[in-house]
């Protein structure tokens, strides 16, 4: 008896021994909250960190994830959920788009100012929510939420792996800040880029992540009249490198990461478009690649590493010249940076817009089907056609698909538009791959510019 009481006592003083190195206050359950004698770290609370939190994770939180936010995963938002990739819902079978396309965003609407690249799309809707969606798996999360004093979020754009972005917020009558803001949708760390004070000095109004740069599109302060400018960012370095005074009307920049494009009306031209130049330029040291002026609307809409394309007025007869916006007619053509060859992809009488070009695919938006093919109000058979340069081939990607299609991309083998759907305004892609369309196609518009390296020097102001 005597003996198996030692053996007892000695267990009970090892387990004491073992709480007291292990810092508890008991043992066996209970209390496990750690008394001050059994603190290691310096900031006087009854914890083992030093930040003076409660919690043992080193950050100015309380949980203990080590990840600056409130919640106990991982990643940098508030909601608990870890911002796993959620699959997306079963595509809208009250609007089909095509054997080879499906819905892809399923908000009321979506704003336009969405961005493809690299196989991902990025997105805003109405209700303030960013998401990105991985196409080949067809799942989506969501890139920032909401959160208290942000007001709004808008201009998303993608170079892989991360989602660029600015947010709105009010801070008070004098203290109006957008920040521009960049996550890496595989480790989820966000970090801040640049700040701007709206109130007392241009902030950002559109914005494109291409290669080194963010080439943003510059607004004047609240109240001011002067007019915008261009510039660009490298995210790395925050090095900003102006590429326009203020002047005449910029159209919002395309870039590829090594070349920017802007369209800006010609002083006195009026109406809007009888008067504009296009220029190019390099994006390191601001010099001109190339440039031209014409009496009609020529306005750049798309960049990839290897050419580019606009929507031109030059064929027109039908009054866009006088200035009249209802009926036109609009072409689409493309200029190769390597040989700085102009060609026409599609001269139809009918209205195109929206082009967009990646590697040797040019895709856009044509009206040659609808009842009225010069009328420039959205109207239902609407369609988009894909031009290889290579093969000088044009095919209907959307035949048969009804409803008016606008706000075109291309990356790759995914080409992505805007359609009415059930509810509001949707996103829709089309796998060009399955459609026998991708082939031998080379990919431009978010490799890292190496072919830039070959290309001249450029004409110089025409």
């Amino acid at each position: 008896m005597t003996q198996k009481l030692a053996t007892l006592f000695l267990a009970l003083v090892l387990c004491i021994c073992a709480c007291l190195l292990a810092g508890c206050s008991s043992c066996g359950g209970g209390n496990e909250e750690k008394d001050a004698a059994a603190e290691t770290g310096s900031d006087g609370d009854a914890d083992m960190d030093a930040d003076n939190d409660g919690d043992t994770d080193g950050d100015s939180d309380t949980d203990t994830d080590g990840d600056s936010d409130s919640d106990s995963d991982s990643d940098a938002d508030a909601d608990g959920d870890a911002g796993d990739w959620q699959p997306l819902p079963d595509a809208d079978s009250g609007t089909p788009c095509g054997p080879n396309c499906r819905q892809v965003t399923f908000t009321a609407e979506v704003e336009t100012t969405y961005d493809l690249g690299n196989g991902h799309l990025v997105y805003k809707d109405y209700e303030d929510n960013l998401k990105v969606v991985r196409l080949d798996t067809m799942k989506e999360r969501k890139v920032d939420v909401i959160v208290t004093n942000i007001y709004d979020i808008g201009f998303p754009s993608i170079n892989y792996p991360w989602v660029y972005f600015v947010r709105v917020n009010y801070q008070g009558a004098n203290d109006n800040l957008e920040i521009l803001y960049r996550r890496n949708i595989d480790t989820w760390v966000m970090e801040e880029i640049s700040r701007y004070n709206f109130s007392e000095a241009f902030s950002p109004r559109s914005l494109l992540a291409r290669g080194k740069y963010v080439c943003m599109y510059m607004s004047p302060p609240l109240g001011d009249n002067a007019n915008s400018y261009i510039e660009c960012i490298n995210p790395e370095t925050k090095e900003t490198k102006k590429i326009t005074d203020s002047n005449w009307m910029y159209m919002p920049p395309f870039h590829n990461g090594e070349l920017v494009t802007y369209a800006y009306q010609i002083p006195d031209s009026i109406p809007f478009g009888s008067g504009t130049h296009i220029i190019v330029k390099r994006i390191s040291d601001n010099s001109v690649f190339e440039s031209w002026s014409y009496l009609g609307d020529k306005t750049p809409d798309y960049m990839s590493t290897i050419g580019m394309v606009w929507v031109d007025w030059r064929n027109d007869t039908l009054g866009n010249k006088n200035g009249n916006s209802s009926r036109y007619n609009s072409d689409i053509y493309y200029l190769d940076l390597i040989t700085l060859k102009e060609t026409p992809i599609c001269t139809h009488p009918a209205i195109q817009r929206y082009p967009a070009t990646d590697g040797n695919l040019v895709v856009w938006m044509d009206k040659r089907n609808c009842a009225d093919p010069n009328a420039s109000a959205s109207q239902d058979n609407e369609t988009l056609y894909l031009y290889n340069l290579t093969s000088k081939t044009e095919t209907n990607i959307t035949e048969g698909v009804p409803g008016w299609k606008d706000y075109t991309r291309i990356s790759g083998k995914w080409v992505t538009f805007l359609m009415p759907s059930n509810p509001g305004i949707n996103i829709f892609a089309i796998d060009l791959s399955a459609m026998g369309l991708y082939a031998g196609v080379k990919e431009g518009l978010n490799t890292d510019s190496k072919d830039l390296k070959t290309i001249p020097k450029g004409r110089g102001v025409q």
